[in-house]
Formats: structure tokens, C-alpha cells, sequence
């Protein structure tokens, strides 16, 4: 179903959920209106999911659209308050060309945490904040969505009462959209009151574009804590500003670093507040004592290929966080998003054995099971042709989205009371290995077929 153009008349919105619960919204488009879902009072434990949500206004002049348009800034999903619901779910969906892509947390709420979830969403050309948390979020939850191309990625300005958990999300290419101001993966500057506890956990942040840096604290604002452990913060200014010194922030083993040389953290108005290497950001702030300053080795940021190489120093850097990456592999937890799982791939036949008659032909399928973010193409070859078969292999090069046909005829003249078996052995080449696989054939001999008994 389409929703478009619901604009008329004062806090216009497609679909209005008002002591609503137990919805699931799904599979819809939300087209240009002013907004697309609004959630109130009672609403609880709705699933929003598997939708797209756009407009037009990413590229409207900031500073015009916050001093004339302000009621457009509520984007594609909006909680008013007062919310008392809880258990909210909003997944899988795609908001795109916003002002700002859409709100998960209400101005008031009840005595109770919301309980929000946030989770799979992709988020790109937004104008302002890709997604905004500025209310009372207890217990939000948003992890492994995707932002890109949007001036602040997360805007946490400001969540009242908390927690609030970031968790493996992407965050790159900030500082977008018609405006002079820096971008940032998450926003904490606010002239409100005080957000509570802030925890980011595994976060990839990659500010791309020029002048930006991998994480910006501003003032003002007040916070009960910034909790950050295993994050990538990449700039192309600095990969920590922080105009904030008086609120407290916890950091460590975290990826700092910037492409911008000489420079790595600017950390107050002090007089060493440009604090170049590691060593002495540590030494004056006592922050990131286990932090890393290296080039974090994405695969490839041309095709936004966030996975780490498998020799990205940040493989096995990070700390084990009980609840959070219990599923790491290899000796410790990684930094950034995405758990290197290594690059690889085993061949697959299908069947992975046949009985034919002596003269007959049989097929096989072969395919590839990857692992990781294996991308190679695979040399295919087979073991020495046994007497008295013919095997066509067709190709015998394939990609992780191809298959190949193994073809055996064989040549005896029948009957053949006594059978034969064969093995064909497989081998599969590519940069990153080798890997084999058997298939087994049978020709000729005798069947015997047993009764079905029942009882």
C-alpha cells in the first residue's frame, strides 16, 4: 500500500497510532506527506517493518528550513507525547531524503522504560539527523543500522533518563546536505535538560567527507555519562572533538584515527588541546589506556564495504562485553561493526552421489558456501578420468553466484551384475585457498528394493 501527499490541515500524518497497540505495519511506501506514522499515548508493542519511507526536502538550506519549516522535521516515523506504550519495534525499513529521517523516542512517556527497538534500518540523505532519540528513551535500543550521506547520524540530543544502547551500527559520509556546519556520527550538544547514561558499543563511524571528524562532542549539554568501548572513530579533520570537557565521557579501545596529518584529537580549549599522537591523549586525559591509532583496513570504502581485511589490525583488538559480543570469533572481540569471520569458501554438490546403468549419463551440481565476505572467482578441476567414464566439467570457473555442471557418461557395455563405484575428486582454486569435495558414483551391479512394512 502507498501513502502520498497527507499534508492538509495541522500535524498532518498517514497513519496515526492512538491508543494503538499490537499493529503491524508492513510492506508499505510513504511518499512526500508532511508524516508518514505518528505514534501516541497507549501505543504499544506495534512492528513497523519492511517499509520505505522518502521525501524530497534533504537538500533544502538548513538554517531556512530551521527558522520557516520546523513542523517538517518530524520525517517518516514520529512518537508525540505523551507515549506510554512500550515494546515498540521499528525494523528493516528505508527512510530517505529527509530533513531528518524519523524520531524513536516521545517528548513525555510514562513511569515505566519504552522499551523501544531500532534495529536494520537503513537511513541516507538526510539534511540533519539521520535518526533522532531527543526525549525520553529508556531502554533504546538501536543496533546494526546503517546511515550514510546525512549531516549527524544519531542524534542523542537530548535522551532523557536512559539508558540508550548504539550498538554495530554504520555511520559514513557525514556533514552532507545544503549546510556549513560539521557532521557527526552521533550528536550530544543540547540547550535542554540532562541525557542519562549513553552506552556506544561497536560502532563504525567513517566521517568520509572532507572537514569532518570521527566523533564531534559539542556544548553545549549535559549528560550522566558517554559509555564508548569498540568503536571505529575515522575522520577527515580530527577522529575525536571534544568542546565538552566538563561532561563526563568514558572512552576506550576504541580506533582513532584521521586523515588529516599531524592532527588525531582536539580535546577542550586548553592550551595542549591539540593532542597529536596517542600517547598523549592518554597521558592528559586518561582516556582510551587500550586504544589503537591505526588505518582500520576496510575491505573497500569505494563500495561501502565496511567488513574489516583480513589483516586490519583492529582483528582481535577490542574487549569482551558480556551481552554484547558474546558470538566474536578467534582469541578476542574485534573493533568496529563487523566481526571479521574470515574469507572463504567450500564447494557444494548436489547430489552428492548417483547410481546410473551401465551406457547412462549422471549430473551433478556445483556451487559455492561462502564465508565472510569471500568475493573470488573459483578455478574448478577434477581428479585423473577414471577407465571407462567421460566427465564434462562446464565451467570450470565460477563466481559466488554461479554453478557449475559436472557431467558423467559412462562407457560399459551392460548388464554388469557386478557393480562399479567411482570417486571423482573436485578441487576448488581461488587467491585465498583451496578447497576439495568427492562425488560418488555408481554404475551398474544389482538393486534390491525391501518391502514397507506397517504396523
Amino acid at each position: 500500500m502507498t501513502f502520498r501527499h497527507y499534508g492538509n490541515g495541522d500535524y498532518a500524518k498517514a497513519i496515526y497510532l492512538n491508543n494503538a497497540s499490537h499493529n503491524l505495519i508492513q510492506g508499505c511506501i510513504f511518499a512526500n506527506n508532511d508524516l508518514g506514522i505518528g505514534l501516541k499515548r497507549a501505543s504499544g508493542e506495534n512492528l513497523i517493518e519492511n517499509n520505505e519511507f522518502y521525501d524530497s526536502d534533504f537538500n533544502w538550506p538548513w538554517d531556512s528550513f530551521k527558522e520557516y519549516s520546523s513542523y517538517l522535521e518530524t520525517g517518516g516515523l514520529r512518537f508525540y507525547g505523551p507515549t506510554t506504550g512500550r515494546g515498540n519495534i521499528i525494523r528493516n525499513n528505508i527512510f530517505h531524503d529527509y530533513f531528518d529521517g524519523f524520531g524513536a523516542c516521545p517528548e513525555t512517556a510514562g513511569e515505566e522504560s519504552i522499551e523501544v527497538d531500532v534495529y536494520n534500518n537503513l537511513v541516507y540523505n538526510a539534511g540533519d539527523d539521520g535518526m533522532e532519540t531527543d526525549g525520553v528513551c529508556s531502554n533504546l535500543r538501536i543496533w546494526n543500522n546503517t546511515f550514510h550521506d546525512v549531516l549527524i547520524g544519531i542524534s542523542l540530543a537530548p535522551t532523557y533518563v536512559g539508558p540508550t544502547y548504539a550498538i554495530r551500527n554504520l555511520i559514513y559520509n557525514t556533514g552532507a546536505g545544503n549546510n556549513d556546519y560539521p557532521g557527526s556520527p552521533f550528536k550530544f550538544n543540547s540547550g535542554y535538560d540532562k541525557s542519562g547514561p549513553m552506552y556506544l558499543f561497536h560502532n563504525t563511524s567513517n566521517a568520509g567527507l572532507p572537514g569532518n571528524n570521527g566523533l564531534d562532542i559539542k556544548s553545549p549539554g549535559t549528560w550522566d555519562q558517554i559509555y564508548a568501548r569498540n568503536n571505529i572513530w575515522a575522520g577527515t579533520d580530527f577522529a575525536i572533538n571534544n568542546y565538552n570537557t566538563s561532561q563526563p565521557v568514558s572512552l576506550d579501545y576504541d580506533d582513532l584515527y584521521t586523515s588529516n596529518p599531524n592532527e588525531l584529537v582536539y580535546w577542550g580549549d586548553g592550551d595542549n588541546r591539540h593532542m597529536r599522537t596517542l600517547s598523549s591523549f592518554q597521558n592528559q586525559t586518561g582516556q582510551e589506556h587500550h586504544g589503537l591509532n591505526q588505518i582500520p583496513g576496510f575491505v573497500n570504502i569505494n563500495t561501502a564495504n565496511y567488513n574489516l581485511a583480513m589483516t586490519s589490525p583492529l582483528i582481535d583488538a577490542g574487549i569482551y562485553i558480556p551481552g554484547i559480543n558474546d558470538s566474536y570469533h578467534a582469541a578476542k572481540p574485534d573493533i568496529g561493526a563487523f566481526e571479521y569471520e574470515g574469507s572463504g569458501f567450500e564447494l557444494v554438490v548436489q547430489p552428492p552421489n548417483l547410481a546410473i546403468e551401465p551406457g547412462m549419463m549422471a549430473t551433478f551440481q556445483i556451487s559455492l558456501k561462502t564465508t565472510g565476505f569471500f568475493t573470488d572467482t573459483v578455478n574448478l578441476s577434477y581428479s585423473a578420468q577414471p577407465a571407462g567414464l567421460l566427465i564434462d566439467l562446464n565451467p570450470a570457473v565460477i563466481t559466488t553466484v554461479g554453478s557449475a555442471t559436472l557431467t558423467v557418461t559412462d562407457t560399459h557395455t551392460p548388464p554388469m551384475e557386478n557393480g562399479l563405484a567411482f570417486t571423482i575428486n573436485l578441487t576448488g582454486t581461488a587467491t585465498s585457498g583451496t578447497e576439495s569435495q568427492s562425488v560418488l558414483l555408481i554404475v551398474g551391479g544389482k538393486r534390491f528394493f525391501l518391502p514397507l512394512a506397517f504396523r
